[in-house]
């Protein structure tokens, strides 16, 4: 019989390299984006809404 072994240890790499790279690249991508809305005032939230009215 073999004896009965404890969990099995896993390595010290979590995640390859290839998905940390992309996940890095997707969070610098949304900042960039967040960042450059900011700037260029494409998220003011202080412009009134357009409006319309029908005449009957």
């Amino acid at each position: 019989m073999k004896p009965v072994q404890g969990p099995q240890k896993f390595s010290s790499r979590a995640i390859s390299p290839v998905v940390g790279a992309a996940l890095m690249l997707v969070i610098v991508v949304a900042l960039g984006v967040v960042v450059s809305g900011l700037v260029l005032g494409l998220a003011d939230s202080s412009s009134t809404s357009p409006e319309s009215r029908l005449a009957l």
